[in-house]
Formats: C-alpha cells, sequence, structure tokens
C-alpha cells in the first residue's frame, strides 16, 4: 500500500497525450505503467509496492519525475503531539498533494517556455528520492540505516529494493 499520486498537466495538449498514451507509454503517468516499461531500469520496486502491509510509501508522477518517500520523515509534532496511525497519513497525503501540484506546476511553466524540439525533452522518468532523515515515534530525528526494523519504509520497501543512500 502506497499513497500514489498522478499529477496531469494543466497544459490542455499535454493532458491530452498523458490521458491517450503511446505503446512505448513516454506519456503515460501511470506508476504501474512507468515502473513495468522496458526503459525503466528499476523493475525490482514492483513487487515490493504490490506487497506493501501498511502504507508508508508515497509516489508523485509528472512528466518528467517519479518521486518516492516515507512517511516516517514527516512524523512531526502537531499541538504537542507526535503524529502516528491516521492522523500522520492525512498529514503526509495533504503535503505530498501540494507538493505534487507544485511540481506539475513547475514542469508546465518550462513546457510552455521551451521551443517544440526540447518540450518533448521533459517527457521522461527521472527517479527521485525523498531523504532518509526520519522520526521515530517519540519524535526522535535520526538518519535511517539499510538495515533499519523499525521503519517500515525502510524495512518493506527501499531496504528490499536497494534504493537507500548514506548521510551526506
Amino acid at each position: 500500500k502506497a499513497y500514489i499520486v498522478e499529477m496531469k498537466s494543466d497544459i490542455a495538449e499535454v493532458r491530452e497525450k498523458q490521458e491517450s498514451p503511446t505503446a512505448d507509454r513516454k506519456y503515460s503517468l501511470g506508476v504501474y505503467d512507468r515502473i513495468s516499461a522496458p526503459s525503466w531500469g528499476h523493475k525490482s520496486m514492483l513487487l515490493p509496492l504490490l506487497t506493501l502491509p501498511e502504507e508508508s510509501v508515497y509516489i508523485s508522477s509528472n512528466m518528467s519525475t517519479l518521486a518516492f518517500g516515507s512517511y516516517e520523515r514527516y512524523r512531526d509534532s502537531v499541538d504537542g503531539v507526535i503524529l502516528s496511525g491516521d492522523a500522520l497519513r492525512t498529514y503526509v497525503r495533504n503535503r505530498v498533494d501540494i507538493a505534487a501540484k507544485r511540481h506539475r506546476d513547475h514542469y508546465d511553466i518550462w513546457y510552455n517556455l521551451l521551443d517544440s524540439a526540447s518540450k518533448e525533452k521533459l517527457f521522461r522518468s527521472v527517479i527521485v528520492y525523498d531523504g532518509f532523515n526520519v522520526k521515530d515515534e517519540t519524535g526522535r530525528t535520526y538518519w535511517a540505516r539499510l538495515t533499519d526494523k523499525n521503519i517500515g519504509s525502510i524495512k518493506e520497501f527501499f531496504g528490499p529494493v536497494g534504493k537507500w543512500y548514506e548521510y551526506n
């Protein structure tokens, strides 16, 4: 279970391409379409995404990027209470929705500025990862390790697919 946002462009000609994707899936925003595409080099993501036991990962898709992140990074304190459960899910979903709209708007602006040949270069799948500076149930912040069993997104997704990086 992952929270997935597939943010279509607000530009009519782009939205039309996204709603009628070609056989090569170049214009598709569908996370499954993009991850299972022949050109995608990270097919090992598919099974862990389909078998997540709880919602601890989000994915945001737009014309140029596929962004992955963990809920534990946003376990903030609101009104003196560390978010968890449904409150954390609602909080993260709202933040992801806002960020997805901003990312869409960013690429829409570029699409409007570029010449025709360059516009086509925006249709790609650049992978983006949120950081692994997470918060535990007490609100303590630390850099999650690949072997961290206390952080669901690391244990169930980022660890198994090997998409984790050291603190830098």
